[in-house]
């Protein structure tokens, strides 16, 4: 069929499960994630965090919880550890998966909330004879891991009235350990000194440093006064680095910690899935279908030794060890930055379980059709962690000097041969789930007819009833835990009704409008109402021009209402110090603090708007080549955001600039985000910050998105080639704020910024002779750049990030006997990420794995 006859007036792709697994992936999670309109990428998985297991999609950069993803058109379970925000693709079985259909447009009006950037929906096989057995072995090409393995077995069969189709998938994958991957270890910049903690690269302030308040100077000092910071080594592990200084805090000294030793980058992984289907004709107009799908993940995330702070709760002298340590003095109410390491690596065992019903009646009558379904789905995350801390318990077994002996009884952090007595050792373990129960009910008809057709409606209504979940042990919840996440957890329910109607309407014999709207009600927040309008133009048999206008939102998930305060780690520029730092401006800043974030959620917040246009064009070249070019503009307001921490350093650091300018005092962030404070150091360094979710400003974003293709049938073989390129022109995000120093406008284009490409490209070559395929695949991803100033020469530099380009080779072929032989390797040439000055890169755009071998087999009967 050709192109244009197969376009309407909103752009979808569709793409093969065999063009999927012909281009190399295993899984739809990270099929979706290399595709083009996953623009500045999404999660696919890593280690120390909770979100270990998941794998997300992030249509138009705009949030994987602004991108709806269904199964067979009905909504996929959401994820409690997203917060259920967004779905975790992960669970589901390439096996089972005939095809998956992009709608790159937004389309509240049709399927309501979260569909404001686009739809993903997944198109499950249907109807299959016989059995078919799969195994796929892939390694990496690099040492530490990150090898996989993948078995599935399908059965089908069917008669005249029905079919059954039954689908186990197995997958396993080793972790892959930070240490094995060089840009992950710490190094000194080229011409950097390595005694400023300032040019070192991947490494963190947590060692042994203690943090000196009793002099009032606030001073990071190492607790060692005769030696460096190499005395805390053990075990052949060099993760102790220093004493090292500071250039913005010259009078501190401090022991780094190289947590690279010990932590993974990615979990290890054990995934079963299992998708069973039944359809039955019960009558020549009416059919049954029903569907169950269940998955259990189950992963181990291994992380470095715990972080923590300690207050010495009384003084401790200066005195020298057996081993020749001589200990710096701490008064009641000192510091000390300690790294746990003698009390071992923390790990988390995670364990991700899935249950999905969906039972669905559909028919067909003289004046139409209708369908009714009804969809049951819950996720239950349970995580188990051991190597965690007490934290009154190590304050509680910090001893004391007996002067009378010269000796030292009980545990001291500062002493290098001094380990964490067994005592104070504890596990964390949470639990979350979501449940979501959804009644649907439609049908569609003529309505009459116009000289050009059929005016044809379809009508809808459902019922969606929504559970939220999530608590945590409680030492943990009371912050009695070094190493977890802290806060409390939450719960909440809701229910959403809803009535959708559409309509197509032939208004010329070449011109084609559509109307959709839908009406919601939320027990929660109340009503909205969102439209959609569409034109298909084609003024030739060739070529086809649309146009849509619609408006969308997005509910605040149960976890944005009601989650307790959870805790992070974060690090943040400093753009306070920089403005209170004489001839230092804001934008340039390049101070930088490691601090832990209190994050909170808010049962005032309210949905998030959209409006979205899409202009197109789809042209039929030849019957075998065609080109699609969508313009598209997507603005969202009331932003659900839980304020990025630089964002509000900044926002504070333009609060004291408006302010000294007006010649009046300092305020406090507070004044403009409610809920929200920073504290500092007496000398400048960020001490802590705490956020609460909000809304707040809006994000817009331009681009145009091309797909080319062409077909060649020859004598010596079949040719296909297929291009598709999304192009970012604008993206700016602002948070419009008021104070009494006036209306403040923060925000920029940030196209083009690190972590923001404007170009994801994707290349897709096939020959197929005979019994013989090869595919070729790329993936290209644009270089970014941002400019920062040189606070020693006062000049601006270019942070440059480099341009990706991947290339994945696959060759098939078929055998006598029903079988078929896989062989392929996945990004050939071996690219790193691409990284910034400071050695970061984005683990949601590139991926770690390097080189990837890998050979399948699949045997049908």
């Amino acid at each position: 069929m050709k192109q244009v006859d197969m376009e309407g007036a909103s752009p979808v792709t569709i793409i093969n499960a065999a063009d999927v697994i012909a281009a190399g992936f295993n899984n739809v999670g990270d099929a979706l994630r290399a595709s083009n309109f996953n623009s500045f990428g999404s999660w696919g998985g890593g280690a120390n965090n909770s979100w270990a297991s998941q794998s997300t999609v992030s249509m138009k950069g705009s949030g994987s919880e602004r991108t709806l993803v269904l199964l067979d058109g009905q909504r996929m379970a959401k994820s409690p550890v997203m917060d259920g925000g967004s779905a975790n693709l992960n669970t589901l079985p390439m096996a089972a998966v005939e095809r998956i259909e992009v709608l790159s447009d937004g389309a509240s009006a049709i399927y309501g909330t979260d569909a404001m950037a686009g739809v993903i929906n997944i198109i499950l096989k249907k109807d299959y004879k016989g059995t078919q057995a799969s195994l796929r072995r892939e390694i990496t090409s690099r040492s530490g891991g990150g090898d996989s393995y993948d078995f599935s077995i399908t059965t089908g069969f069917s008669d005249s009235t029905s079919n059954f189709i039954m689908t186990w998938e197995h997958k396993q994958r080793d972790p892959i350990n930070m240490r094995s991957r060089a840009y992950e270890s710490p190094y000194v910049v080229a011409g950097g000194n390595p005694s400023l903690m300032d040019d070192w690269r991947k490494i963190w302030e947590w060692g042994r440093t203690i943090v000196k308040s009793s002099d009032g100077s606030w001073a990071y000092q190492t607790p060692l006064m005769n030696d460096d910071c190499n005395a805390y080594n053990k075990n052949g592990k060099n993760a102790f680095i220093g004493p090292v200084s500071s250039k913005d805090y010259p009078d501190d000294r401090a022991c780094l910690y190289d947590h690279s030793v010990a932590a993974n980058m990615t979990s290890s992984s054990n995934q079963d899935n299992i998708l069973v289907i039944y359809n039955r004709e019960l009558t020549p107009d009416i059919k049954l279908s029903a569907r169950t799908y269940w998955a259990n993940n189950r992963s181990k995330d291994i992380s470095a030794p715990v972080p923590g702070t300690i207050i010495f709760p009384h003084a401790l002298p200066s005195y020298t060890t057996a081993a020749g340590h001589t200990l710096r003095a701490v008064d009641a109410g000192d510091r000390i930055y300690y790294r746990f390491d003698s009390a071992g690596d923390r790990v988390a065992r995670h364990n991700d379980n899935i249950l999905d019903f969906l039972l669905s009646l559909e028919g067909n009558t003289s004046w139409g059709f209708w369908e009714s379904a009804l969809s049951v789905n819950r996720y239950n995350n349970f995580t188990w962690g051991t190597g965690y801390l007490f934290t009154d318990a190590v304050t509680d077994l910090i001893g004391q000097y007996d002067e009378s002996s010269a000796t030292f009884n009980g545990w001291d952090p500062r002493d290098p041969l001094s380990d964490v007595p067994g005592g104070a050792a504890a596990n964390i373990d949470k639990f979350s789930k979501a449940r979501a129960v959804d009644f649907s009910i439609g049908a569609g008809m003529d309505l009459f007819e116009l000289p050009e057709g059929a005016v044809s409606a379809y009508l809808g209504a459902s019922i969606r009833k929504e559970h939220f979940f999530s608590d945590i042990d409680a030492l943990t919840k009371a912050g009695k835990i070094f190493g977890g996440s802290g806060g409390a957890g939450g719960q909440g329910e809701r229910t959403a009704k809803a009535i959708y109607t559409e309509l197509s309407i032939p208004v010329l014999a070449e011109l084609e409008l559509s109307l959709a709207g839908r009406y919601d009600h939320y027990s929660d927040f109340g009503n909205t109402f969102n439209p959609q309008l569409g034109l298909r133009y084609t003024p030739l048999a060739n070529l086809l021009i649309r146009a849509s206008y619609g408006e969308g939102f997005r509910a605040p998930t149960l976890a944005d209402l009601y989650r307790g305060p959870t805790q992070g780690w974060y690090t943040i520029t400093n753009y306070p110090l920089c403005h209170a730092t004489v001839g230092e401006e804001i934008t340039g800043c390049t101070r930088r603090d490691s601090i832990y974030v209190d994050i909170g959620g808010n049962d005032k917040l309210k949905p998030e708007t959209s409006k979205t246009t899409n202009i197109g064009v789809v042209w039929d070249i030849n019957d075998n080549v065609s080109f699609t070019a969508d313009f598209w503009e997507l603005k969202i307001d009331n932003i659900i955001s839980q304020l990025s921490p630089n964002l509000i350093a900044y926002s504070q650091a333009k609060l004291w600039e408006a302010a000294d300018a007006a010649g009046q005092p300092r305020p406090s962030i507070a004044e403009l985000f409610p809920n929200t404070a920073i504290s500092f150091l007496p000398n400048g360094r960020l001490e802590s910050m705490k956020i609460t979710t909000t809304n707040r400003g809006f994000e817009e974003k331009r681009g145009i998105d091309l797909k080319m293709s062409g077909r060649l049938a020859t004598e010596i073989g079949d040719f296909k080639a297929d291009l598709g390129l999304s192009h970012i022109t604008r993206f700016r995000r602002s948070q419009s704020v008021s104070s009494n120093m006036g209306e403040l406008e923060l925000g920029m284009n940030e196209i083009g910024r690190i972590g923001y490409p404007s170009d994801r490209i994707n290349l897709t070559l096939s020959y197929n002779l005979g019994d013989h395929s090869l595919t070729y695949y790329s993936n290209f991803i644009s270089a970014q750049k941002n400019k920062e100033l040189n606070t020693e020469q006062n000049w601006v530099v270019d942070n440059k990030v480099g341009s990706m380009l991947t290339h994945n080779i696959s060759y098939q072929l078929e055998l006598p006997w029903q079988g078929k032989v896989s062989l392929g390797v996945n990004n050939l040439t071996d690219e790193d990420p691409r990284f910034d000055k400071w050695g970061a890169y984005s683990a949601g755009l590139y991926s770690i794995y390097g080189r990837t071998l890998y050979m399948g087999y699949t045997q049908s009967f």
